[in-house]
């Protein structure tokens, strides 16, 4: 029967108990100016290593696992060369064989194999966190490993981010907290690797850490496209060709007819509602909006006499957003545009095309910052 549980002794006894032996204090300086020799500083003493080793056994009698994978580390860091330091490095080592990384239930797939998680969810804190269960034993007699710390490496496109010091709970669980500061438009991997952390150092158990991977979701474009004229929407599928052709490069694009899609005028003006229902509604990470804004059409009037001429003045409007909190990625706005025909349905064929020549111009002209806002690359 496994008897009490005795309490943890803290990393300042340890010290204490490893005190160095024949330290000389300060003396005074004698009459002539001169003082006494300092006596070499010492390693700790043979029964303070047989203490430490004691105690280190005795964390394991009582299923102390983590105080006793400190207490051996610390004797392989003070008397690496003695036997006691010898005999910590062996019982390291059938520790860390037996210790064991998992992932929490959430990341697991029904057949039991480790799934990845989206950059996207991650940003909008809706994605699992990284999270692992620490157990030790061998084969299924396995029991949780309480008050072991796991260090969270964030690895974002290839370049190593900060890290977080996690300690497991009773448990044996640890989960790292990364939702701030992720791009989510490249690869993200965070390591998760159990440590022992000592005033003498640190020592990585695991020698393969625990990886979770968060993948960008590809980019899939919803364009609405549509004409405001005279406080009316009105389709405007000129506009269609000169977004949807650019993006097709760098993604799978639909193209919609934005005066028949509920929420239009919602998402025009930055709704987040407006625009995180009609993402969802089709599936897609970015939304599109380009607007042909029709600001005065009228029949030219010279001295008093009204010509079958119509005239039409414009601008062209193109605004993304993404699904996280309908942030504006891209807000681009043409110069002021003209078009003219022999009436007033021909005046605004006219603008229409106008508008459409506009609009690919623009996209051409800004392809580099609308590449790297998108998709945080400009190759």
């Amino acid at each position: 029967m496994v008897g009490p549980r005795l309490p943890s002794i803290v990393i300042v006894v340890v010290t204490a108990l490893l005190g160095l032996s024949g330290c000389a204090t300060t003396a005074d300086v004698s009459a002539s100016g001169t003082q006494p020799a300092v006596e070499p500083i010492t390693g700790p003493t043979a029964d303070e290593l047989n203490q430490l080793l004691a105690r280190a056994a005795e964390s394991l009698e009582f299923g102390n696992h983590a105080e006793a994978l400190h207490d051996f580390v610390l004797l392989t860091l003070v008397a690496p060369d003695s036997d006691h330091g010898r005999r910590a490095a062996s019982e390291l080592d059938r520790l860390s064989s037996a210790l064991r990384l998992e992932p929490a239930a959430q990341w697991l797939a029904p057949d039991g194999s480790q799934e990845s998680a989206s950059t996207r969810e991650l940003k909008s804190t809706g994605a699992p966190l990284p999270s692992v269960i620490a157990t030790i034993g061998e084969g299924p007699a396995r029991v949780a490993v309480h008050g072991l710390t796991i260090q969270f490496t964030v690895t974002e496109g290839g370049a190593q981010g900060p890290s977080v010091l996690v300690p497991t709970s009773e448990f044996g669980t640890a989960t790292a907290p990364i939702h701030s500061n992720i791009a989510g438009s490249r690869p993200i991997s965070v390591f998760a690797t159990p440590v022992v952390l000592t005033d003498r150092g640190q020592i990585a158990l695991a020698s393969r850490p625990l990886v979770f991977t968060y993948v960008p979701p590809a980019s899939v474009f919803i364009v609405l496209t549509a004409t405001l004229v005279e406080d009316e929407v009105a389709p405007a599928p000129e506009l269609g060709g000169a977004v949807a052709v650019p993006l097709r490069a760098i993604g799978s694009v639909a193209v919609q007819d934005g005066s028949s899609v509920n929420g239009f005028l919602g998402a025009y003006s930055g709704d987040p509602e407006a625009i995180r229902a009609i993402l969802d509604a089709n599936d897609a990470s970015l939304l599109g909006v380009a607007v042909l804004d029709v600001q005065a059409i009228s029949q030219v009037e010279y001295q008093g006499q009204l010509y079958n001429i119509w005239k039409a003045d414009a601008v062209v409007r193109l605004l993304f957003f993404d699904a996280v909190g309908g942030r504006s990625l891209v807000t681009l706005t043409s110069k002021p545009l003209a078009g003219q025909g022999g009436s007033r349905l021909d005046a605004l064929v006219d603008i229409a095309r106008v508008g459409a020549e506009a609009l690919d111009v623009l996209m051409g002209a800004n392809g580099d910052e609308f590449r790297t806002l998108v998709t945080g690359s400009r190759e």
